[in-house]
């Protein structure tokens, strides 16, 4: 008969507990729940066109415009092991090329083996109006800190043998999480809010420690055209606030306004 051990019930609990913080190790866990912003780098990031698929799609590929706007990371779910998930949110990027604009926005899914160092990355977008599918073609490197940035390819099939391309070179945003819009910081955007920035803008509210969530228009200005700009989303059908909005997130555009905290964002 074959000799057995058994590991007493704190051998198994020490075990687990050393596999835990080893898988830890290779954790690239995001600052916090409600996800973090990244900026696509203007002189790493573009839209390309060509051939990616075997012989006989001989083609060249052609780099073409580059891309400006912003994405959101949330980690799908909790997770030990060594693949991770986290779903693209808020994606609102822009190629002008030549003056015809084309915007992409939509959200997706970054799927990253630690083990393997490798991601993937499937976005669902609207492209000018038009619903298109862009994902990585295999697996990709995963280069370097996802904390601070990180660049993956994507692209859609036109035909058997070309496609476009987007490349993503993204920076880590660091500032205080907010939603535009959301002035009283309930977590909704209601008609409280374009009242509390009225109170705000004229002195009535002193105090206010987050002017980025009063600028729904983006412009740069905490002025009586936010307001404005606010109730025509609620009731007249406008455009929504800036982002970061319906989510939290770090303000994308750089100017004279701050957001010092934000009660209605971790």
């Amino acid at each position: 008969m074959r000799n057995q051990t058994f590991l007493p019930a704190r051998g198994w609990a020490l075990i687990f507990a050393v596999t835990l913080l080893a898988l830890a190790s290779f954790s690239p866990a995001l600052e916090a729940q409600s996800g973090v912003t990244y900026t696509l780098d203007s002189n790493e990031s573009f839209w390309t066109t060509g051939c990616q698929g075997p012989s006989p799609c001989l083609c060249p590929i052609f780099l073409g415009t580059a891309l400006e706007g912003s994405l959101r990371l949330v980690p799908l779910a909790p997770s030990i092991g060594p693949i991770f998930e986290y779903t693209v949110e808020d994606f609102s990027v822009t190629k002008n090329e030549e003056g015809v604009i084309t915007e992409y926005v939509g959200s997706g899914l970054l799927t990253i083996d630690l083990i393997a160092q490798t991601q993937q990355m499937t976005l669902n977008l609207d492209v000018n109006g038009v619903p298109q599918t862009f994902e990585t073609f295999g697996i990709v490197p995963l280069p370097g800190n996802i904390n601070d940035g990180f660049a993956i390819p994507v692209f859609f099939q036109i035909n058997t043998c070309i496609y476009d391309g987007l490349i993503i070179v993204a920076d880590a945003q660091t500032g205080t999480n907010f939603v535009r819009g959301d002035v009283n910081q309930d977590s909704t955007i209601d008609i409280a809010d374009p009242v509390s920035m009225l109170n705000i803008i004229f002195g009535v509210t002193p105090g206010f420690s987050c002017f980025d969530a009063i600028d729904a228009n983006d412009d740069g200005d905490a002025n009586i055209a936010d307001p404005v700009y606010l109730l025509a989303n609620l009731f007249s059908g406008g455009n929504p606030p800036s982002a970061p909005f319906p989510n939290c997130g770090v303000d994308p555009t750089a100017d004279a306004l701050d957001c010092a905290q934000s009660g209605a964002c971790p």
